[in-house]
């Protein structure tokens, strides 16, 4: 799973006293500059006051977990999955390898498949490049039979699905278009009498019960999403709310340069940017165990705003009997979860400019083709009877309220959710062919006056995710007795539907399936149309254009004014040499690192009604960037040099300019390629 991030620590003068370091080895690419026109921007990180206090703190804990893992490719050489056959009692030994169950046999929500994972660990440092193949000492219990086959090393892969991209000053404007987008403004004031339902955040966020709005999470991506959902499911005027937010940190792993090498380590107090994909499927088990030890009796929604690529990382066979153990160990943590009666929704993902595997959904979203379990296999594995599990939310049968169409029944794994922009269209970042059924606005989402200071603008499907979680926790705080697949359904139904055809879902249809637009007012009417709840008066979608006119963005003097005609451009059909794609995103290149800690350009917008393309560089960014390009669909423009802070137009773009996708695209630190989607305006 790839994660990416824009925080970090860049400076190489920081001690690394005390820490448990994952050192990667690398086969970095040369830097070729894109033209002659050769950019960098430098500024210093001022921000270094709070390090050695950050570094004290975990110094202590590192030492005491006592393993250094090395990396190699995005993997954890020194730490192998593994699942234990019906021979073995235990997970059985090996030698130089310390053998530990990968879940917590106590945990009350475990079962008897997750007890067979095990994770083996070498205590001593290997040779990079000499693990790929299985370990002797693991390969002999294997060949013993003690084993299974699928043995696997643990990759640091898995990535946050969302581009940040702060506005300040234009927060406000962007906060109302979430609002109307998604229905909330429509919806009527919640009721005491609701039964908030438990959302958990699986994300860079620190694992924390009750609304987490912390101010010291590395990660904007996180904390933003946190905030967007707070917004979406509480009422400002009854401060009531549809559900209790809670976190379960699954991205921990942060990067660094130190005198010119990269390190990785864990940070559990402000969480990281990505993670291995273990580390997700502990984040699930985890969660379920504190869903039944704190709120047993509230409906629980679990949130994935991230995902990896299964072609790169395992996962994209249909067959889950074909997964490595790490990649087992999700699908059965999501297995597990979806018996106990959660709804698992996860984001399809967003362009990450690789080439040979930037396209289909991201995992576990791509599980939505995968069959959910059925009632028997859930008893076999958790012990309850789906009838049991459901008496105390006064369960209906499944049946009820499912529309004769059979394209409304939601039967997959997993709900995916892609991101579509304020005209319906699909944002300018969406994966090719990851089209979901069920879609959500999620273009340059914001939230102004937050409790924490570290949030971002964020477009992509991380966001859509989001709103569609926040509907499903309004429609079970009004509906409790709804099964889970009941309030999916029920989401599609009242859904509108889009001229944007569907790329994956269950089951088998004889004709295109098209995507619906999620909308928390839509949604409320259709739970509420018997008369069990109050739904909204009236729900109107209107596609619009946000108007940020009347902004400063907009207003205040330009540095330099350009005609879109004046910029040196190459066409990436038609020139050979023609490309900006010579470093991999952070989405699928995870240790091409350190994460600078703010957003490069934080206003970078196209005017509709001026017919120009408005970008203002950030003066407080930490990274150092080079080869700017700006890119409308094949054409790549050369943007000339400007120092942090400055604000560039470019006038006089055409009808085409303006209604194609279109992005910013620059290096960051010499690592890798940054992209920017741009937001269009009236």
């Amino acid at each position: 799973m790839n994660f990416s991030s824009t925080n970090g620590l860049s400076s190489n003068k920081r001690s690394s006293n005390g820490l448990s370091l994952i050192k990667p080895f690398l086969n970095r690419q040369a830097l070729t500059p894109l033209n002659s026109n050769f950019l960098r921007i430098k500024n210093i990180l001022k921000n270094t006051l709070s390090i050695p206090v950050f570094l004290g703190i975990i110094c202590c804990v590192f030492t005491s977990k006592a393993l250094s893992l090395t990396i190699g490719d995005g993997c954890l050489d020194n730490r192998w999955i593994t699942i234990k056959t019906d021979k073995s009692k235990r997970c059985p030994k090996a030698s130089g390898w310390v053998e530990t169950q990968l879940f917590d046999t106590d945990d009350i929500t475990s079962n008897r498949t997750l007890e067979n994972y095990c994770v083996y660990k070498k205590l001593s440092s290997l040779t990079p490049g000499s693990t790929t193949a299985i370990p002797k000492e693991i390969k002999s219990l294997i060949d013993a039979g003690y084993l299974e086959g699928n043995a696997e090393r643990d990759c640091v892969v898995v990535a946050s699905l969302a581009s940040p991209s702060a506005a300040a000053d234009v927060v406000a404007v962007l906060e109302k278009q979430l609002l109307s987008q998604t229905g909330k403004l429509e919806l009527p004031p919640i009721s005491p009498e609701v039964s908030p339902v438990r959302l958990a955040l699986l994300d860079t966020l620190p694992t924390a019960e009750h609304s987490p709005q912390s101010s010291l999470t590395r990660s904007p991506h996180g904390a933003s999403l946190a905030e967007i959902a707070q917004k979406l499911l509480c009422d400002q005027i009854t401060t009531s709310c549809y559900a209790n937010l809670t976190s379960q940190l699954a991205l921990a792993y942060v990067a660094e340069i130190r005198d010119g090498e990269y390190f990785t380590f864990r940070d559990d107090y402000q969480g990281g940017f990505f993670g291995s994909i273990t580390d997700l499927s502990l984040a699930i088990q985890k969660e379920l165990q504190a869903w039944q030890e704190k709120a047993p009796s509230s409906r629980l929604i679990i949130n994935l705003s991230l995902g990896w690529n299964g072609h790169s990382w395992g996962g994209h066979d249909s067959n889950p009997a074909k997964f490595s153990a790490a990649v087992k160990s999700v699908y059965d943590s999501i297995v597990n979860a979806v018996c106990r009666g959660a709804i698992v929704i996860s984001a399809a993902g967003n362009k990450s400019k690789s080439e040979l595997t930037d396209y289909e959904a991201m995992l576990p979203a791509l599980w939505e083709e995968l069959p959910r379990p059925s009632a028997e296999e859930c008893y076999t594995l958790t012990g309850v009877s789906a009838e049991k599990r459901e008496q105390r939310y006064d369960h209906k049968d499944p049946q009820e309220n499912r529309e004769k169409e059979s394209e409304t029944h939601l039967t997959g794994l997993v709900y995916g959710v892609s991101g579509i922009d304020s005209l319906g269209n699909p944002l300018s970042n969406s994966r090719p062919r990851a089209n979901a059924r069920i879609v959500a606005f999620g273009d340059h989402a914001a939230i102004k006056n937050t409790l924490a200071t570290n949030t971002e603008v964020l477009t992509g499907s991380s966001v859509s995710t989001v709103v569609v979680s926040a509907t499903a926790s309004m429609i079970w705080s009004h509906r409790p007795e709804l099964s889970a697949e009941q309030v999916m359904d029920l989401i599609f139904s009242a859904g509108e539907q889009l001229n944007i055809k569907a790329d994956f879902y269950s089951g088998v249809s004889s004709r295109p399936l098209l995507s619906r637009r999620a909308s928390m007012c839509r949604s409320l009417a259709y739970a509420c149309k018997d008369g069990s709840c109050i739904g909204p008066a009236d729900c109107q979608w209107t596609p619009a254009l946000i108007d940020l006119n009347g902004t400063s963005i907009f207003t205040n003097p330009a540095n330099d004014v350009f005609e879109l005609a004046e910029l040196a451009s190459c066409s990436s059909t038609k020139d050979a040499d023609c490309s900006v794609i010579e470093h991999g995103s952070v989405a699928t290149t995870p240790w091409t690192m350190p994460q600078p800690d703010s957003e490069a350009c934080p206003n970078c917008l196209k005017s509709n009604m001026n017919k120009s393309l408005v970008m203002q560089s950030s003066s407080s960014y930490s990274g150092e960037i080079s080869d700017v390009n700006l890119v409308i669909n094949d054409q790549i423009y050369t943007i000339p040099d400007f120092s942090l802070g400055d604000k560039i137009v470019i006038s006089d773009l055409t009808p085409e300019a303006l209604n194609s996708p279109t992005y910013l695209s620059f290096l960051v630190n010499d690592s890798y390629r940054e992209w920017v989607p741009i937001l269009l305006t009236e």
